[in-house]
């Protein structure tokens, strides 16, 4: 989430220099105050900074036996496995809903297109039946 954060924020300020006209140099010379946010970014979403707020939801969402057998679970040799095994399990899931996005693509832009089409046929000012 910081990774993504920083390179929003890095995104936006490049976005905002470029509307100011700011010059290649002009907008470099803004580095230490985007180190600074980067900073503040990374020490806002730490882990010491996150803990109270983290265990506070835990506590809340989850009963005290619930909370027992999750600690049970992830620490045995299985919930260890388990959690190694989850950066892997999130690309290929990522990678799953990437292909079947990119395979149904040209029915979701045809029925774009259709509803794109019947909008154009109505006449203007007239509102659509149930509105």
């Amino acid at each position: 989430m910081q990774q993504q954060l920083m390179q929003a924020a890095a995104q936006r300020y490049m976005m905002a220099a470029q509307q100011r006209g700011l010059d290649e140099g002009q907008a470099a010379s803004a580095r230490p105050a985007m180190e600074a946010l980067f900073q503040d970014i990374q020490n806002t979403l730490s882990w010491d900074a996150m803990k109270p707020d983290v265990v506070r939801v835990h506590a809340e969402v989850f009963t005290d036996a619930e909370i027992d057998a999750a600690l049970a679970f992830y620490t045995s040799a299985e919930g260890r496995s388990f959690m190694d095994k989850q950066e892997r399990l999130m690309e290929r899931t990522g990678e799953v809903a990437e292909r079947r996005v990119s395979e149904s693509m040209p029915r979701f832009e045809a029925a774009i297109e259709a509803a794109v089409e019947t909008a154009a046929q109505t006449p203007a000012g007239q509102q659509p039946p149930g509105n």
